[in-house]
Parts: structure tokens; C-alpha cells; sequence
């Protein structure tokens, strides 16, 4: 009987992928996912790197890049003076527009966000910290931030969050507000006024301070009557017109709307479902 014969193959070496600058496999699978979609797409537009690699020594104009194009760049700071448009995103550790910058895109800053007088952005807003924003701005987009102040005279196509506090000293149009902390709208009462989309305000876990007329679906708003308090207790969310007695540490969250009563226990309904 014969021996078995060993195989001469020599064992596959893996070798550890070029993610950095081996990306045609990727970039040839995503224009051809752009034509499937989009046959008539002009597929020019994405040829090229969008941040090639510089040059050693090359120095890169902070308002001509408008994202960082290495882990270095990570945190760096994006100031814009006006008055100029961009016609991309704006992205980075921070970001500072000047009075009169139009941007063209969403502007997103992980650290923080200040938008100077007179800015348009035709998308988002958007940090995972704060956001601060002076007279006449107008967002297309929703404004989404870790603690939102603005100067008045704003107009926000979408709607308003703010995972901490929120406040405004004077007029603001908006879809919608809702914050996890207080909210607080100041100004002048004769001539300021917040004018919203959806049929209530709510802040989550905190109080609201209202010292100016406040419009919510069409109908102005009676502050004293139409304010109410919802318990997170144990059993179920309660609503009242007063605040609670809360021994725990939850803090109560408290709302303004036009819903009827009905309409009301359907939402703190919902609430509750969403607590658990």
C-alpha cells in the first residue's frame, strides 16, 4: 500500500488588509450602488478624494477644509467670519460662524456651536454640547443640542431639542420644543412672541419659565391655565395642574398645550409606555 502523499502547498499567509489606502474595492462597490439608485446620477462628482493626503509642511486654511481630514485634526476649531457662503457640511470639534455665513449643508460640532448674527444654515444644527445662537438666524433644519441659548429673532424649520436647558430672550419660530431640563422664554412682551408648530411644549424633567406670549398650533396660549406637571411616580405617570410633593430624586417634568383633556391622558399614556 502507498504512503499518503503530503501536499507541497505552502499554508496561506493572511496578510493585514491596506484600510487606509487600499480603498478602490469600496469605492468601485459604491459608485456602482450610486447607479443602481440613480441611473441619471452625474457620477463625476464623486471622482477624486474629497481630502486627499497633504503634502509634509503644507499648511491648510482653517476656513478652506471644512472637516478634519486626520485623527490630529480631530479637535480643531472652525471659525468662519462672514460675510461668505459654504457650499458643504461644516463639521468639527467646535465651530464658531460670524455674523452673516450662509451654509449650504448641516453644520455639526461635537464640542460646541455659535452662530453669529444674520447666519442661514439650510440643514441641521447639531453638538453634543452647546449651542449658541444670536439674532436673525434662520435653520431649515431641526436644532438639536446639549444645552440650547438663543438671542431671539430665530426661525427653525424643524423641531427644537435640548438634552439639558434651553433659553431663548425673545421671538422664536419653531416645529416644535422640547427639552430634558428648565425651559425659560424671556423678552419683550409686547413685541416678542414664540410661535410653534406643534400643540405643546415639554420639558422632561424640569420647569418652564414663560414671561412672553407663547402660540402653540395656531391658538395663543394662557400660561396660568393651560401649564401642567406630570409625576413619574412608581404606579403611573399622574398629570396635575400643580406641581407634585416628589420625595424621590426624579424630577418632575412639566408641559404647555393646547390638547384637551382627553387628548392629554392619551399622551402621558404614551408617556408611560416609554418610561418603561
Amino acid at each position: 500500500m502507498s504512503s499518503p502523499t503530503r501536499s507541497s502547498a505552502k499554508p496561506k499567509i493572511n496578510t493585514k488588509p491596506d484600510f487606509e489606502n487600499n480603498l478602490a474595492d469600496f469605492e468601485a462597490a459604491f459608485l456602482f450602488y450610486v447607479v443602481e439608485v440613480d441611473p441619471n446620477f452625474d457620477v463625476s462628482l464623486l471622482s477624486g478624494n474629497p481630502a486627499p493626503a497633504q503634502l509634509e509642511g503644507t499648511v491648510i486654511p482653517p476656513a478652506e477644509v471644512m472637516h478634519p481630514i486626520s485623527k490630529q485634526e480631530l479637535t480643531r476649531l472652525i471659525q468662519l467670519k462672514g460675510p461668505r457662503t459654504v457650499n458643504t457640511d461644516v463639521f468639527g470639534d467646535q465651530i464658531v460662524l460670524e455674523n452673516d455665513v450662509r451654509v449650504k449643508g448641516n453644520v455639526y460640532g461635537v464640542r460646541s456651536v455659535r452662530v453669529g448674527a444674520n447666519c442661514v444654515i439650510e440643514g441641521d444644527v447639531v453638538s453634543d454640547g452647546p449651542i449658541t445662537i444670536e439674532k436673525n438666524c434662520r435653520i431649515e433644519g431641526s436644532l438639536v443640542g446639549a444645552d440650547v441659548e438663543l438671542e431671539g429673532m430665530l426661525t427653525v424649520d424643524g423641531p427644537i431639542y435640548s438634552r439639558s436647558a434651553f433659553l431663548c430672550k425673545g421671538r422664536l419660530t419653531a416645529q416644535s420644543l422640547t427639552a430634558e431640563g428648565n425651559i425659560v422664554l424671556i423678552g419683550d412682551e409686547q413685541k416678542d412672541e414664540v410661535t410653534l408648530e406643534a400643540s405643546l411644549i415639554m420639558s422632561r424633567q424640569g420647569e418652564l419659565q414663560i414671561g412672553i406670549p407663547v402660540k402653540l398650533a395656531g391658538k395663543r396660549i394662557d400660561v396660568d391655565e393651560q401649564k401642567f406637571y406630570i409625576s413619574p411616580s412608581a404606579e403611573a405617570l399622574q398629570l396635575s395642574s400643580v406641581p407634585f410633593e416628589i420625595e424621590t430624586e426624579v424630577s418632575q417634568g412639566t408641559l404647555l398645550t393646547t390638547l384637551t383633556d382627553a387628548e392629554l391622558e392619551k399622551l402621558v399614556a404614551e408617556l408611560a409606555v416609554l418610561e418603561q
